[in-house]
């Protein structure tokens, strides 16, 4: 940044600058004094002022002791003040307070200000963010009224859109582990990590629907929560077609519509 923009000073060079300045500007007003005192004491004479300037400058003559010289021109001291002045103005120069030079504190920096030496500041309880407001239990908890007994069914009606919006969301999140038809079978696995749960195990294909959104939200064992990645609406469409794989792995021809038998294999039917 420096050296793209010469002008640009640090803090610490604009400090030493206005210290500069400041002591200057007190310099100049002490001698200002000085110079009144000895004029109003008879040692400067003939003072005579000349406007025409935008400076003030006045003519002095004085007599030097113990010489015989001509008359001297003295600078009033109303010009040295404005001299000085100029000089400390001229010493700020390309000092500047652009946006970018903020007292503010970046990311984890720690502070001294507070007790428990963060300078990021907790929310304050019961803090809610706009549009959050979260006031479906069941809907962003998977959970009854009670807040303990997990849904058996769903907060919405299921639709075919729904089902398709939950297959494309599991092949992105869950497949890696689950595999693409849920027997936890994903390229993770296969590459050495702990092999998941089939979700076509007893357990899983009784287990509620609120208990699967639950473990997408929250994690469970190795692993992790999926809460920031996947929004609410997606945990549930997630839920939904894992539903329908348990449905299609352990399904049988009495589950197919009559009108849609016709379209499975004969090889496929059970």
């Amino acid at each position: 940044m420096l050296k793209r923009c010469p002008k640009l000073r640090t803090k610490d060079q604009c400090r030493i600058n206005f210290t500069v300045a400041h002591a200057l500007v007190r310099a100049a007003s002490s001698l200002s004094s000085t110079l009144l005192r000895s004029v109003a004491a008879g040692v400067g004479r003939g003072i005579r002022w000349d406007r025409r300037s935008f400076f003030v400058v006045c003519r002095a003559v004085a007599d030097w002791p113990g010489h015989d010289r001509p008359r001297k021109t003295m600078v009033c001291p109303t010009t040295v003040v404005w001299g000085v002045v100029l000089l400390a103005l001229a010493a700020t120069v390309g000092c500047r307070s652009d946006m970018q030079d903020q007292p503010k504190y970046t990311p984890l920096r720690p502070s001294t200000f507070f007790e428990d030496g963060r300078s990021q500041r907790p929310l304050i309880e019961g803090t809610i963010p706009r549009g959050h407001l979260d006031d479906d239990a069941a809907f962003y908890t998977g959970k009854g009224p009670d807040g303990k007994t997990f849904l058996e069914t769903f907060p919405f009606p299921v639709t075919r859109q729904v089902i398709e919006r939950g297959q494309n969301r599991f092949n992105v999140y869950c497949s890696p582990c689950h595999g693409r038809l849920g027997f936890g079978d994903g390229k993770i696995v296969r590459r050495g990590y702990k092999h998941p749960p089939s979700y076509h195990s007893d357990r899983l294909r009784q287990v509620q629907a609120g208990y699967i959104f639950d473990v997408i939200t929250n994690g469970f064992g190795a692993m992790q929560d999926y809460a920031a990645q996947v929004a609410p609406a997606d945990r549930w469409a997630i839920v939904s077609y894992i539903r329908t794989l348990q449905l299609s792995e352990n399904g049988t021809l009495n589950d197919v519509p009559p009108d849609a038998r016709g379209q499975l294999s004969q090889g496929g039917a059970q």
